[in-house]
């Protein structure tokens, strides 16, 4: 009896996982890449110690797929920390990025007519308020 090793020309699959399309995950599972830490931790583990702790990251790069050695096509993103803590202890205090005052044309980013939280400026004491360069009399102290 001999072994045959050559499938017949038109037999379909008996392996289900074969009708599964490869792009059927929208973002495929990725390995992470931390950058370096943007500042010193006040009490840092020692060699060999274990810790758990809570990273704050923004995702600055997505790679792949890149093929490794062993044949493997594999996805990453680099994160870039923004702030680390251990567990079990309060995060330090971060500035968030504040959005730009002007947008990419050069135009204010915040219409003051549509954003309630500006009321129109302060008010002067002599009851004028500055348009074009020019005091003139402020309409709320008529």
């Amino acid at each position: 009896m001999s072994l045959i090793t050559d499938k017949p020309e038109n037999l379909p699959s008996g392996n289900d996982l074969d009708s599964i399309p490869d792009d059927l995950l929208e973002t495929p599972p990725a390995y992470l890449s931390f950058g370096g830490s943007p500042a010193a931790l006040d009490d840092p583990p020692c060699v060999g110690e274990v810790r758990t702790y809570i990273v704050k990251a923004r995702c600055t790069g997505e790679h792949g797929p890149i093929e490794r050695k062993d044949g493997e096509m594999r996805y990453t993103r680099t994160l870039s920390i923004i702030a680390a803590w251990e567990s079990g202890k309060r995060p330090p205090p971060v500035d968030e990025p504040q959005p730009g005052l002007f947008d990419a044309a050069g135009e204010p980013a915040i219409d003051p007519e549509s954003d309630e939280r500006f009321d129109g400026g302060p008010d002067f004491s002599d009851g004028l308020e500055c348009v074009n360069n020019r005091s003139v009399p402020n309409e709320r102290n008529e």
